[in-house]
């Protein structure tokens, strides 16, 4: 089934497991049931089914999963039901459902999912372009966060947001070094995955419940999906841009300064150097890449020609 990719007959798959496992421990039902969720939303056809067929089959788990006296799947489903909400654009509905959500979660005190709700809160508020509650939800995650473990892969994300927030407000510096430190941290998880390593499992979430179907990929706009690689790309494409900002902000010095600092290495020499590094290399030629180093030959050059060129050259695909 899973070989000829059939989101039809695996949907129904679904549908028999919640009855086969009705007696069976609540742990191994809700991973059997978050596993089974997770294919079928990799599924190709389940975007033509689709994505709502994707939301009907969530909307049933979540509904089954309360009846049956499941919270904590049902929270967990409902987490990936708001993720998929931001992935089609749907930002009303995935805020109602996390606002939702919160309550809930605040009375059971369960930090690693409100760690979660919070970060899908910020994002999703982005997308609308309300900048001052995607900063204010992402304190809260953060804050979340700091009174449990939470694995590296949620930090790095974690990180990768308040990259964007110091980005929106001009502070490319403090964006820099959040960038950074999310694209080592994805990088490891990468890493780990590669080995054949519990890569999800540091997310710290699910608990007994399995993986959590939330794709990240799509919430902070990489355009591969939610896998840490294509995630590690995005951050690198932004510590790109934070590099080449940098540049802009200093030319706006006055003269005097600008001379003085002319005998010191130029952003676009920066950007080489940042692709050599041993993390960095492995997406040197990828497109996305090769798009931020055309903007900083451009900029180095001081060329306007060169920067639309840019555009012109690399705006289709990409995810700006």
């Amino acid at each position: 089934m899973i070989a000829s990719r059939n989101a039809v007959a695996l949907s129904q798959v679904i549908l028999t497991a919640r009855t086969l496992t009705a007696q069976a421990a609540k742990a191994k039902t809700a991973k059997l049931i978050l596993t089974l969720i997770n294919l079928f939303a990799s599924l190709p056809e389940s975007a033509t089914e689709g994505k709502k067929g994707l939301t009907l089959i969530l909307d049933e788990a979540i509904t089954w999963a309360r009846q049956t006296s499941r919270q904590h799947l049902a929270q967990s489903l409902s987490l990936s039901l708001a993720s998929h909400y931001l992935a089609v654009k749907q930002y009303r509905a995935a805020l109602a459902l996390l606002s939702q959500l919160t309550p809930e979660l605040k009375r059971l005190d369960d930090k690693h999912l409100l760690t979660t709700i919070h970060l899908l809160s910020s994002l999703t508020y982005h997308r609308l372009h309300n900048l001052p509650k995607a900063k204010a939800e992402l304190t809260s995650a953060r804050t979340a966060a700091g009174s449990v473990y939470v694995g590296q892969a949620v930090q790095a994300r974690l990180d990768l947001m308040s990259g964007v927030v110091n980005a929106e407000e001009g502070d490319w510096k403090t964006a820099y070094s959040y960038f950074f430190e999310s694209f080592e941290g994805l990088c490891a998880v990468l890493e780990q995955e590669e080995k054949g390593g519990k890569g999800t499992a540091g997310d710290g979430f699910g608990g007994g419940g399995g993986p959590l179907v939330v794709d990240w990929g799509m919430a902070v706009g990489s355009s591969g999906g939610g896998g840490a690689g294509m995630q590690a790309l995005t951050a690198l494409k932004y510590m790109l841009l934070c590099k080449i900002m940098l540049n802009a902000v200093r030319e706006s010095m006055d003269m005097f300064e600008w001379f003085v600092l002319t005998h010191r290495p130029s952003k676009a020499e920066d950007v080489t150097t940042l692709l050599s590094v041993k993390l960095a290399a492995k997406y040197a030629d990828h497109r996305e890449v090769e798009s931020m180093k055309a903007v900083a030959r451009a900029h180095a050059n001081r060329n306007l020609g060169e920067f639309r060129k840019a555009l012109k050259d690399y705006r289709e695909g990409a995810c700006w």
